[in-house]
């Protein structure tokens, strides 16, 4: 009985460690080379992929549930791939879009939490 019950706080510890893990903040460089208006969501592809958590990412977006956001995403994003500026994007680490992602996002999209015009 000591025994499962160790198992279970040792279980439940390494799962809250991983969710803290996986909502970490995080923050990269990129160069757009594209910026897509999609029905559920707006994407952000960049020049250079970036390495998390084993996966190489190139695209950040915003689900389109978030409409204020979204807007000024898409915005800013096509301003920078418009004047050739690099943004600095600020997304959650290890994260996918909710709900299942679609075949053209699949893992390697991570969800922006800030962007900005360098």
């Amino acid at each position: 009985m000591q025994n499962t019950l160790h198992a279970a706080i040792a279980m439940g510890l390494l799962l809250l460690t991983q969710t803290t893990w996986a909502q970490e903040t995080r923050e990269t460089t990129c160069a757009p080379v594209d910026v897509t208006s999609l029905r559920d969501r707006v994407q952000l592809q960049c020049a250079e992929e970036v390495r998390d958590a084993g996966e190489n990412v190139r695209l950040f977006v915003v689900p389109a549930a978030d409409a204020d956001f979204a807007n000024r995403f898409l915005n800013t994003a096509s301003a920078a791939l418009v004047g050739g500026r690099v943004l600095v994007v600020q997304y959650q680490g290890r994260s996918l879009l909710p709900g299942e992602p679609s075949l053209s996002c699949g893992k390697a999209c991570r969800l922006v939490v800030a962007v900005s015009i360098r």
